[in-house]
């Protein structure tokens, strides 16, 4: 059974119904990605902390060096103000790797060319299957603060281009480049990074956070467990998980004040429902209702409410009313997903974000 969101039918619609402008953008951005190189994480200039090339790694975002000690140490966080040094690291090419695994299925999907399904099969073969350039299946050294030994458990955001990804990998017609076994290949490296998901102390501690970071330990779980084909693994994490955090995170008026707390409390409130957005994308396929579910209070919000709490201030309908130090965040992937699995939306206009295009 397919337990993917981007299924048969779903690619059959956006042929017939995407516009030729969408389509040429995608076509476009799919032929300049044709001359692109492989990415992997033993391509880093930067020393691995485990001497390990193929341990991913990268610089917790929002630290920087102690201007008052001679070493810098301790580090200090300032929220919002993202440290340049983190281009050095592994994050920028995973983003870039997931990026164009995704436009390359959507074209190869679009258009039937088998060029573009091989490229994509490259990409993800040169990051997670080839033994000299595989990534290990851990986020070990994920976001580290200089001075300390190992990774953050926040650094596990960083993963959570894994489910976007995964969905074009479910989406990635065979081909010399991608065949059955490739697949099976990857679905062992996908098992090995489960288990350490749900059995590591980062991860593990990760999973109890309030914030987005917490909602987003849970769609990764999910999409991982329906890419093994395990609904009941994701079902479980639905229900004894994502579910009781409804009350903790959000406001009776929909507002999320864990992240509108935050320097960047638009951008964050838009990241969190949007892993919100997937968990019950997911959950309607495994048969919950979760995205006008209610708990047993009445005059408690359901996400529903949250996303029409933030829908006039992402249109310009109402001015945001919180500290937002940076640049309006991005929102159109969050009304894909919406859009297309969740309830239509207001003046939408259709694109493939969901799998990762601009």
């Amino acid at each position: 059974m397919d337990f993917s969101l981007c299924n048969e039918k779903y690619w059959q619609k956006k042929q017939h119904e995407l516009p030729p402008e969408y389509q040429a953008e995608v076509f476009a951005e799919a032929d300049r990605i044709l001359e692109e190189p492989e990415l992997s994480v033993t391509f880093k200039t930067v020393p691995p902390l485990s001497g390990n090339p193929h341990d991913y790694i990268s610089l917790s975002k929002y630290d920087w060096p102690n201007p008052d000690t001679p070493d810098g140490l301790p580090w200090i966080k300032r929220d919002g103000a993202a440290n340049p040094d983190c281009t050095k690291y592994d994050f920028v090419p995973l983003v870039k790797m997931c990026h164009n695994t995704g436009i390359l299925t959507t074209a190869a999907r679009l258009s039937g060319k088998t060029v573009y399904a091989e490229k994509a099969g490259k990409f993800l073969k040169c990051w997670f299957l080839h033994p000299e350039t595989a990534m290990t299946p851990h986020l070990n050294f994920a976001q580290f603060v200089p001075g300390n030994p190992t990774g953050s458990s926040w650094g596990l955001i960083d993963s959570h281009l894994f489910c976007p990804l995964l969905e074009a990998v479910s989406s990635l017609p065979c081909n010399a480049e991608w065949t059955p076994v490739n697949q099976e290949q990857l679905k062992h490296w996908f098992t090995d990074y489960f288990l350490w998901l749900i059995s590591n102390p980062l991860p593990v501690k990760e999973e109890k956070a309030f914030t987005n970071h917490g909602t987003w330990y849970d769609a990764q779980v999910i999409a991982i467990a329906m890419f093994l084909q395990q609904p009941d693994l994701a079902k479980r994490q639905i229900m004894e998980k994502s579910i009781p955090r409804l009350d903790v995170q959000l406001l009776c008026n929909g507002f999320q004040p864990f992240e509108i707390a935050r320097t960047l409390s638009l951008s964050y409130s838009v990241f969190n429902l949007e892993a919100w957005s997937r968990i019950a994308a997911y959950a309607k396929r495994l048969g919950i209702e979760l995205w006008t579910q209610r708990s047993c209070s009445v005059d408690n919000a359901c996400l529903q409410d949250a996303f029409h709490c933030l829908h006039p201030y992402l249109t310009g309908k109402k001015e945001w009313k919180f500290l937002q130090i940076g640049p309006f965040p991005k929102y159109r992937n969050l009304f894909a997903i919406i859009h297309e699995f969740l309830e239509p939306v207001e003046n939408f206009v259709a694109d493939l974000e969901f799998l990762c295009i601009k």
